[in-house]
C-alpha cells in the first residue's frame, strides 16, 4: 500500500518495501523501453501501480467479491479489441492465486478480462504488448490459456528483437 500512498487496511504478510521499490523500478524501466511485457500476479499489480493505479488490498475484505480467487480455476471473459481477446479468445479457464486486484486503473491501462464476479483478471496497455495478469499462466492448471499467452510473448519478443536489430543495421 505504501507504493500507492495508502495505509494498510488489512493484515499484510511482512511486506519488503525495498524489494517492492526495486521491482517497481524494473517494471517502470520495461514500460519506458516499450519491451514486450507480461506481469504475472504481483507483476501485473506493479504494472498498474507504476502507471498511477491502486489496489484493493483484499478483494474479500474490501467487499469486491465473496468468491475466493485463491488457488482456484475459474472462467474469464475477455473484452473485445484487446490483446487478451486476441490471445485467449472470448473466454478462457485460468488458475488464480491472488487476494488483491486493481482498484484504480493506471494511466493508459484498461481492463481486458474479468472473472464472473467482475474482478479484472488482466489489464493491458493499448497498442502494445504489455499485459498484467492476476492469474498464473505458468501454472499447469491454466492449461492452454497459459501456453497461448507464453507463446504470444515469445512471438512478440522475437518481433521486437528483429525490429530493433533491423533498425540498428540501418
Amino acid at each position: 500500500p505504501a507504493l500507492y500512498r495508502e495505509k494498510p487496511r488489512v493484515p499484510l504478510n511482512a511486506p519488503d518495501i525495498h524489494k517492492d521499490v526495486r521491482e517497481l523500478r524494473v517494471t517502470r524501466a520495461a514500460l519506458e523501453a516499450s519491451l514486450p511485457l507480461v506481469g504475472i500476479c504481483k507483476g501485473g499489480q506493479l504494472m498498474n501501480v507504476a502507471l498511477g493505479g491502486s489496489l484493493y488490498q483484499d478483494i474479500n475484505l474490501d467487499g469486491v467479491t465473496r468468491h475466493s480467487h485463491w488457488r482456484t480455476q475459474h472462467r474469464v471473459e475477455t473484452l473485445p479489441g484487446t490483446l487478451a481477446r486476441r490471445v485467449l479468445g472470448r473466454a478462457s479457464i485460468i488458475s488464480s492465486e491472488h487476494h488483491q486486484a486493481a482498484r484504480r486503473i493506471g494511466r493508459g491501462l484498461r481492463g481486458s478480462s474479468r472473472s464472473e464476479d467482475s474482478v479484472f483478471e488482466s489489464l493491458e496497455l493499448d497498442g502494445r504488448f504489455a499485459i498484467g495478469t492476476q492469474w498464473h499462466p505458468e501454472q499447469q492448471e491454466s492449461g492452454d490459456s497459459g501456453r497461448r499467452l507464453g507463446a504470444a510473448l515469445v512471438e512478440e519478443a522475437a518481433r521486437h528483437t528483429a525490429q530493433r536489430d533491423g533498425a540498428a543495421g540501418r
